[in-house]
C-alpha cells in the first residue's frame, strides 16, 4: 500500500504541482467541511429545542455553509486532479511502449511469462487513472475520520469503539481484494489465449485459411472452453471477495447499532441532551459511509499499485541492451 501511494505521489507530482496543490487543499476543506456541518446540527437541535431563534438561525447558517462547502470543495478538486489522472494514464502506456520496444532484441516477444505479463500490464495500466481520485478522497477520508473519532469520544467515551471497529471493513476489504487479484492471476493464460482465438477467427487475413481447412468450429470450441475456465475462476475469486467484505460490513454494522443505543439510552436517563443525540447518529451515519468508501478507495489503491508493479515486472522480464565495453586507453608517445 505504502508503495502504490508514494509511486503515485511522485507520478502525479511531475505531472502537474500546480493542479495537486489546488487539489490537495479542495480536498482538505471538503474533510473539515464534513464533521463540522455534524456539530452546526448538533447546535441547532439544541437551540431549535431550546426556543432560541437567533442562535438557532446562526446554526442552520452554519450548517447550510458546511453543506456547500463539501460539495463545492469536492467539485472542484475533481475538475483539478482529473487531467492529472488521464496524463498519469497517458505517461504509464508510453512507458510500457518504451519498455517493450526500446530494445534491440526480440526473444522477450516469443516468450509466453512474457506475454502474460504484458497482457495483465495493458489491462491494469487503465486502472491508473482511478489511482490518483484514490488517493486524495482517502487522503481527505482519513482527516475526516480523525475529527469524527474525536467528535465521537467527546459525545460518549464509550464510542471510541465504533472507529475501531471501522478497521475490520478495511481488513476484510484487503483479503477481498486480494482474493479477487489472486483468481485473475490464475485466470491470465485463459483469458489470454481466449483473445487470441477471438482475434485469429474474426481478422479478414485469416477467414479464407479457416473456413478452407475447417477449423472454425474447432477454434470457436477452444475459445468458449478458454472463457469458461477463465470465468470460473474469476467468479469463485470474486464469490470469496464478496464473503470477506460482507463479513466485515456486518461486524462495523452491530457496533453501528449498539453505539446508537447506547446514546439514546443516556439520553432517557438525562445524561445527554437532544443534540447529543443527534450528533451521534450523523457521525455514526457519516462514519458508516466513510467506512464503505474507505474499503472502496484501498481496493483502488491497491489495484493502482499492482498497475505500477505490473509495469515493472515487464521490466525486468525485457533484456536490456548491455553498454559496450570501454575502449582500451591509447598510450601516449
Amino acid at each position: 500500500m505504502l508503495t502504490a501511494i508514494t509511486g503515485l505521489l511522485r507520478l502525479s507530482w511531475r505531472q502537474d504541482r500546480r493542479k495537486m496543490v489546488v487539489a490537495l487543499t479542495l480536498m482538505a476543506g471538503n474533510a473539515v467541511a464534513v464533521p463540522s456541518g455534524a456539530v452546526a446540527l448538533k447546535h441547532l437541535t439544541n437551540a431549535a429545542a431550546a426556543g432560541h431563534a437567533e442562535p438557532a438561525a446562526w446554526s442552520g447558517l452554519a450548517v447550510a455553509v458546511a453543506a456547500l462547502a463539501a460539495l463545492t470543495c469536492a467539485h472542484f478538486a475533481h475538475i483539478a486532479y482529473f487531467e492529472v489522472s488521464e496524463l498519469n494514464v497517458l505517461t504509464t502506456d508510453e512507458q510500457l511502449i518504451e519498455v517493450s520496444n526500446g530494445t534491440p532484441y526480440l526473444d522477450h516477444h516469443e516468450r509466453p511469462d512474457h506475454a502474460d505479463r504484458m497482457a495483465l500490464a495493458q489491462d491494469e495500466l487503465q486502472r491508473i487513472g482511478e489511482g490518483l481520485q484514490a488517493l486524495l478522497t482517502g487522503a481527505s477520508l482519513a482527516v475526516s475520520l480523525l475529527l469524527t473519532t474525536v467528535l465521537l469520544t467527546l459525545t460518549h467515551p464509550a464510542l471510541v469503539a465504533l472507529p475501531l471497529l471501522a478497521a475490520l471493513p478495511l481488513l476484510a476489504g484487503r483479503r477481498a481484494q486480494a482474493a479477487a487479484d489472486r483468481a485473475r492471476e490464475e485466470s491470465t493464460v485463459d483469458t489470454r489465449q481466449a483473445r487470441h482465438l477471438f482475434e485469429l477467427t474474426t481478422d479478414a487475413a485469416s477467414a479464407k485459411e479457416l473456413r478452407l481447412l475447417g477449423l472454425v468450429a474447432h477454434l470457436q470450441q477452444r475459445y468458449a472452453t478458454h472463457w469458461r475456465r477463465a470465468t470460473a475462476r474469476i467468479w469463485r475469486g470474486e464469490l470469496a471477495a464478496g464473503l470477506w467484505r460482507a463479513a466485515g460490513q456486518a461486524v462495523f454494522a452491530l457496533g453501528y447499532v449498539a453505539a446508537l443505543v447506547l446514546v439514546v439510552r443516556d439520553a432517557v436517563r438525562g445524561h445527554a441532551d437532544v443534540g447529543d443525540v443527534v450528533l451521534a447518529i450523523v457521525l455514526a451515519s457519516q462514519l458508516n459511509t466513510q467506512v464503505s468508501a474507505a474499503v472502496t478507495i484501498t481496493q483502488q489503491l491497491v489495484r493502482s499499485g499492482r498497475s505500477l508493479q505490473r509495469l515493472d515486472e515487464v521490466r525486468a522480464l525485457v533484456p536490456q541492451p548491455v553498454p559496450p565495453p570501454d575502449a582500451p586507453a591509447t598510450p601516449l608517445d
